[in-house]
């Protein structure tokens, strides 16, 4: 089951190049107004992720940009080591 984290708990995550994808989902949705096709936009999960306080525009921007980038490293990193 899903515990309720804060958001500074949710950035930590994030952060974290170790933390699993899936774990992430959970606390996550989609923002369907702004996602495209290969290009989802999320936001905190109100019901997991305590965000008193929380400007979305720019958590979006911020979570965008993080995962965008560790998605790249990922990748990046993957090419060098060869396929597996």
């Amino acid at each position: 089951m899903t515990k309720k984290i804060t958001f500074q708990k949710l950035l930590e995550m994030i952060d974290n190049e170790e933390t699993e994808l899936e774990l992430l989902m959970q606390y996550l949705i989609e923002d369907q107004e702004l996602s495209l096709p290969f290009r989802p936009y999320f936001k905190p999960n109100p019901k997991f992720v305590d965000d008193e306080g929380l400007e979305s525009g720019r958590f979006l921007n911020f979570f965008n940009k993080r995962a965008r980038k560790k998605r790249q490293k990922k990748y990046r990193r993957k090419i060098k080591n060869g396929w597996e």
